[in-house]
């Protein structure tokens, strides 16, 4: 019975088409870095012109500049159904950025923790600009700065370009949702450098 429905991430969205499609449900989703989007991908591309084709496509909406320059430069979908909302997706009351009870730097601790949430989906993750945080890590510890780094998702160890100080950064794995909100509870910053 309902009148719209929405999808977060590209594969989600295409694993949904037939769904929608075979329902008659109307649908937006955006297309955020990851989830199956890939800027240079012909299946990627080829998933979004099936979607955008679709009867049922409403909207989608962007967060970067380069997705919809790419949406626009490929003439994937016109400009009038596309939205572009910059930033990073969650709700303004998402209780994981709460900070009536957070611990930050100066208050309740004093180190500073800097944390990169993302999956790896290229090797050594450049799309989700893995080895900018990694440059701004290096650039930290070298000016003496008491700093912890933390990642979460489909990393490891084996994908740190330097070394050196290897205790100095944390590796989570996938967290679910609950999980997330505790972990972010001691973040002082996410530095997430999407390409």
């Amino acid at each position: 019975k309902a009148r719209l429905a929405y999808c977060l991430f590209l594969n989600n969205t295409f694993w949904l088409l037939d769904y929608f499609e075979n329902n008659n449900l109307p649908f937006a989703f955006c297309l955020y870095p990851g989830g199956g989007f890939s800027l240079t991908s012909a299946e990627s591309e080829m998933m979004i012109r099936k979607i955008v084709a679709s009867r049922m496509f409403k909207r989608v909406i962007v967060t970067q500049n380069v997705t919809k320059k790419y949406l626009l430069e490929k003439e994937i979908c016109p400009e009038e159904r596309i939205s572009f909302i910059y930033g990073v997706v969650s709700s303004g009351t998402d209780k994981a950025f709460a900070i009536d009870k957070k611990k930050y730097l100066g208050k309740g601790k004093n180190r500073l923790d800097i944390c990169f949430v993302a999956n790896k989906y290229t090797e050594g993750g450049a799309d989700k600009g893995f080895d900018i945080f990694q440059a701004t890590a290096l650039l930290l510890l070298k000016a003496h700065i008491d700093v912890e780094f933390h990642i979460v998702g489909t990393f490891s160890e084996a994908d740190l370009l330097n070394a050196g100080c290897p205790d100095r950064f944390k590796f989570y794995g996938s967290l679910k949702a609950k999980e997330l909100r505790s972990f972010f509870d001691g973040m002082d910053i996410i530095l997430s450098p999407n390409r």
